[in-house]
């Protein structure tokens, strides 16, 4: 649930680990009056602090997908994330002789959006992120409850 004005972020890798392969992001909703068409931005990720001076391969930079609340209603929205167009490219560097017959588009969703009327005082600048289990406010996925032994 979101109130007119409010944003809905989804954050997508650009590449694979070894930033190899390129992938490609493309969002489907059914009311593009109720949230906008994404707004895409470029994130560059941030190094990680180490002591020691090792070499390392260089943070991916992720793709943000910015939907904003247009109007009351509902839409549902899903992004497709492939890498349909390396599949060339990763035939040639495994030694491949067919591309993959699976595998080659990942979907996040479907998320169905209800946009309601803003009420009253609105919270100014929190950012929710969803960590596999639920809202936070913090970015991460969730800690692992587990005993102590």
């Amino acid at each position: 649930i979101m109130c007119v004005g409010e944003t809905l972020v989804i954050e997508v890798p650009q590449t694979d680990e070894g930033g190899d392969f390129r992938y490609v992001a493309n969002a489907y909703m059914d009311k593009s009056d109720v949230l906008s068409k994404p707004v895409n931005e470029i994130i560059e990720a941030k190094k990680a602090k180490k002591k020691s001076k090792a070499p390392g391969a260089e943070p991916d930079p992720l793709l943000q997908l910015t939907f904003v609340a247009l109007k009351e209603g509902k839409c549902v929205l899903f992004v497709d994330v492939s890498w349909e167009d390396q599949e060339e490219k990763l035939c040639l560097k495994h030694s491949l002789t067919t591309p993959c017959a699976e595998n080659t588009i990942a979907r996040i969703g479907a998320i169905e959006v209800e946009v309601q009327k803003p009420t009253g005082k609105q919270d100014k600048g929190s950012f929710q992120w969803w960590n596999g289990e639920k809202w936070s406010n913090k970015k991460g996925p969730a800690k692992k409850k587990g005993k102590k032994k």
